[in-house]
């Protein structure tokens, strides 16, 4: 159960620095794929993904909306929503409800792109090896291609570590991180901000069990969760603290 396996675990380090990196690149690129999509102009830096102008009709349109905010003093409220338009009556008010819908509609489509992009990707590797387990039942050891698979499996680790962070913001804070995609998503929906963080968070985790105590053989698997936790740390410090910011800024 205890055994190490020194060669394992370096490869398994630089394994999970490089998935973290790729990883993280690969989460922004679903942001900036359906940000394209719509039209919208996109750029990908080491951490984030960062929306320019839109297409000159959905800009015009966003240009239109916070003139009738000012026009009319509607204020947004930290949720992204706006306060109910009920008691408000202007002429372009149709006109307005139909607008900011569908930029509030395109605004949660390219907050969801990243994490969907994460959780399918993670998804096709635990399908993978749930219809090959030829490649792993009964190993004692798993080849190099099999570690890949695994590997990306556990992209769905991704929302795991960021519940166990927005949680414990929320209780050094008092409040729920604006900044994290999942938040946004449930804020967006007017449900719990921790909905769909600790949904997935916890599939996550189950794919993270299931994969540690019925693919990785028994004799490789400290070798295993200490080369994760390891190489993901490293991964995280590697690229959003010291050389994402300098590469990709």
């Amino acid at each position: 159960m205890w055994q190490l396996h020194p060669k394992l675990l370096i490869g398994l380090i630089i394994s999970f620095i490089g998935f973290t990196i790729v990883g993280t690149l690969t989460h922004e690129a679903g942001h900036y794929v359906v940000a394209k999509w719509y039209g919208f102009g996109a750029s990908i830096h080491y951490g984030s993904t960062q929306y320019g102008k839109a297409s000159t009709v959905a800009q015009y349109e966003i240009d239109s909306i916070e003139t009738l905010h000012r026009k009319y003093a509607i204020q947004r409220r930290r949720n992204g929503h706006y306060i109910s338009l009920d008691s408000i009556d202007f002429p372009e008010k149709p006109y307005y409800i139909a607008i900011a819908d569908k930029h509030r509609t395109m605004s949660f489509a390219k907050t969801l792109g990243g994490p969907v992009q994460t959780m399918l990707t993670g998804t096709i590797g635990l399908v993978l090896l749930l219809l090959n387990r030829r490649w792993w039942a009964g190993k004692q050891t798993l080849t190099v291609a099999v570690w890949l698979v695994v590997l990306t499996a556990l992209f769905w680790l991704r929302q795991s570590s960021n519940h166990l962070m927005a949680t414990y913001g929320m209780f050094s804070r008092g409040q729920w991180s604006a900044r994290g995609d999942e938040v946004k998503l449930a804020r967006h929906l007017q449900i719990w901000p921790g909905t769909i963080s600790l949904l997935t968070g916890l599939i996550g985790l189950g794919v993270l069990a299931y994969i540690t105590l019925r693919v990785v053989p028994k004799a490789q698997r400290f070798t295993f969760l200490l080369g994760g936790l390891i190489g993901g740390s490293l991964g995280y410090w590697i690229w959003l603290i010291w050389l994402g910011p300098i590469v990709m800024p």
